[in-house]
């Protein structure tokens, strides 16, 4: 009579192992913030060096961000590549856990800086160089309380 029990234990376990072994399982990123980091990606017309940023990936184990240890909420965007181009997307407002955005020798980017980044109250660091920027700074970028000088 072992067999019929012995043959569910393993099926349960083969199935355990299987959802254990699923990188989806373990996914720590916000499903919100992977949404607004894949818009950011399709503004930015070079699909091959964020290449690894893909939907059924953790966007806490990609190439150009950082996710606090302890909310897994994106808190770092960081980006260094020449040949990308497009434009910086606004969605990028809607990280509110974000830190420190760093662009960096983006001469094909161009864009204005957004007013919706104003929002970003946690935000410490920005970086927005070497990039084809147009209009004014705007004057939030001042009043961040958190920025660090």
């Amino acid at each position: 009579m072992a067999g019929p029990n012995l043959s569910s234990a393993f099926s349960l376990s083969l199935l355990l192992c299987s959802l254990l072994a699923s990188p989806s399982f373990f996914e720590l990123c916000n499903p919100g913030d992977k949404k607004v980091l894949l818009a950011i990606k399709k503004a930015l017309n070079d699909p091959y060096i964020l290449a690894s940023s893909t939907a059924d990936t953790d966007c806490c184990h990609w190439y150009n961000v950082a996710c606090d240890d302890t909310t897994h909420r994106i808190i770092q965007f960081t980006i260094f590549d020449a040949t990308l181009s497009g434009q910086i997307s606004a969605a990028v407002s809607n990280l509110p856990y974000l830190q420190m955005i760093d662009l960096n020798r983006l001469p094909h980017i161009t864009s204005v800086i957004s007013s919706s980044l104003g929002k970003l109250k946690n935000l410490t660091f920005v970086r927005l160089s070497y990039l084809n920027l147009t209009g004014v700074i705007p004057p939030f970028l001042g009043n961040l309380s958190k920025f660090v000088s």
